[in-house]
């Protein structure tokens, strides 16, 4: 299809694999580590995998869910206007996107449970269905293969991998599925209420807009999460780490009377 095309993908698949980068890749150098530890503990560790994971889900789900949302506004504000042409890439890999922070955690469980056998026979499967993913949307320009690469991930890929990790150690599917179903809940409801704004509100600018959006799919991801255990215990957890990062009393007091220097 040519080296613009190539470049559109490429620009789209920098850009919503951000998110993911910026969390996953810099958590998994410590959770690899903690979970080996907690292998004699298998309750232990299913618990701290979980709280890792409601974690993952919390900072990456809003933003990838903006980035789907506000695709157009968010290509033009960081890439420039020249690749506009690139935001239905980056809304369809987007879809793909929302997940992957989960399938990359699944990692962390087959390397830390010495699964890596498992973790080699995935990849083998995981290659071939992707290539093929790839080379049916090949005849719709690179829109398609963005949708029938996401598409496939979402309907085929994740579920098999999270079957395959939940046949045996201290995660089960049934574990997987029941944290992952509220933030993707919750992320559906901010996309509906984001797309309602945007319907009846006309920001004239970009950043403004994107800004909006942003403040919208948060509010209603963390009020929607609210009505799911899981989604609370995530956002007490929260609460405690704020509160353990604050400044003590005192120290915060000799900052006000000294003006902060």
């Amino acid at each position: 299809w040519g080296a613009q095309n190539l470049g559109l993908f490429s620009k789209a698949g920098q850009l919503v694999a951000l998110p993911s980068e910026q969390i996953d890749e810099p958590l998994a150098t410590v959770a690899v580590p903690v979970l080996s530890r907690l292998g004699d503990s298998p309750e232990r560790y299913r618990r701290v995998y979980l709280r890792m994971l409601e974690k993952v889900m919390l900072l990456t789900m809003p933003a990838i869910t903006l980035l789907i949302v506000s695709a157009d506004a968010v290509v033009q504000i960081i890439l420039g206007s020249q690749w506009t042409a690139a935001s239905r890439i980056v809304f369809f890999l987007g879809i793909a996107a929302l997940f992957q922070p989960v399938l990359n955690t699944m990692g962390w469980l087959f390397l830390s449970q010495g699964r890596s056998r498992e973790m080699l026979q995935w990849s083998m499967m995981n290659a071939p269905i992707s290539i093929a993913s790839i080379l049916f949307g090949l005849r719709w320009g690179p829109v398609g293969v963005a949708a029938s690469y996401s598409l496939t991930r979402v309907i085929i890929v994740n579920p098999m991998v999270y079957w395959l990790m939940g046949r045996s150690g201290p995660v089960r599917t049934k574990d997987l599925y029941g944290h992952l179903i509220p933030f993707i809940l919750a992320s559906i409801g901010a996309f509906l209420a984001c797309l309602a704004f945007r319907s009846f509100v006309v920001l004239n600018s970009t950043i403004l807009n994107v800004a909006a959006s942003g403040v919208i799919i948060l509010g209603t991801t963390l009020a929607l999460l609210l009505l799911f255990p899981v989604g609370r215990s995530a956002l007490l957890d929260v609460k405690y780490l704020l509160f353990f990062l604050r400044p003590p009393k005192s120290e915060r007091s000799f900052d006000s009377g000294t003006g902060g220097l």
